[in-house]
Parts: structure tokens; C-alpha cells; sequence
């Protein structure tokens, strides 16, 4: 029997509380996860692994995720990318879904993520990676 190789997901986000839980809920359900902090980090990851699917916060520290969507784009490799946000207006997720998101979906008010547990967040990413 030949065993599918886990799929991959980088998770972009300066809130270490949200990528911690985040990222152990999607290693729970057999995903391997890299985690960036910023958006440099991130874009260095992308060109140097593999990475099947992102899920990119809009508000980063030392970019806008805005650009790092759309520079992930130029690199060329097939890429997934889940935008979120806690603090930015609804324009800001239509304009990812412009620059290359594949969906983008709102934090909970206050920038937490503490719906991940509810499975939206794991059915969002298993429903972009079919």
C-alpha cells in the first residue's frame, strides 16, 4: 500500500497564540506545518520548500500580507493561499482574493483565532487542498 506524503501548510502569523493552536490542530489531523512570523520569513520558506497551502495574516509586523500574497504568486509554484484577518476591513480580504488568495476568511473579533477547534478552519484548508 503506498502512503500519501502529508501535505504541507505554512502558517503566517505574528500572533504566536493563534499559530501555536493552529498549527497543532493541523498537525493532529496529519498536516506537516512550518510557522513564519514575519512576512520575510514566510517568503524565504516558500522559495527554499515545498509548500502546499498558506495561510497568510494580513496585518504582518514588517510587511503587508497583501504583498506577501502577491509575491508568493510570482514564484511560480503551485500554491494555495488562505488569507485571514482579525483587524482589517472586509476590503482588505476582497483585495487578497484580487491578488492571488484562494479564499479569505475573518479571525474572530479581537484577532484570535479561537474557532480553529470548531473545524471551519481545518474543513477551510481540507476543502483547498482536494
Amino acid at each position: 500500500m503506498m502512503r500519501r506524503t502529508p501535505r504541507t501548510v505554512l502558517v503566517v502569523d505574528d500572533d504566536p497564540f493563534f499559530s501555536f493552536e493552529l498549527g497543532g490542530s493541523l498537525r493532529g489531523s496529519g498536516y506537516t506545518v512550518v510557522a513564519a512570523a514575519k512576512a520575510h520569513e514566510a517568503y524565504s520558506l516558500l522559495q527554499q520548500q515545498p509548500i502546499d497551502l498558506a495561510v497568510v495574516d494580513l496585518n504582518l509586523p514588517d510587511k503587508s500580507g497583501l504583498e506577501l500574497i502577491h509575491n508568493a504568486k510570482q514564484i511560480g509554484k503551485p500554491l494555495k493561499i488562505l488569507a485571514i484577518t482579525g483587524t482589517m476591513s472586509e476590503m482588505y480580504l476582497e483585495m487578497a482574493t484580487h491578488l492571488g488568495a484562494d479564499r479569505a476568511i475573518r479571525k474572530l473579533p479581537g484577532g484570535r483565532g479561537e474557532d480553529f477547534a470548531s473545524h471551519e478552519w481545518l474543513k477551510a484548508i481540507e476543502t483547498m487542498l482536494q
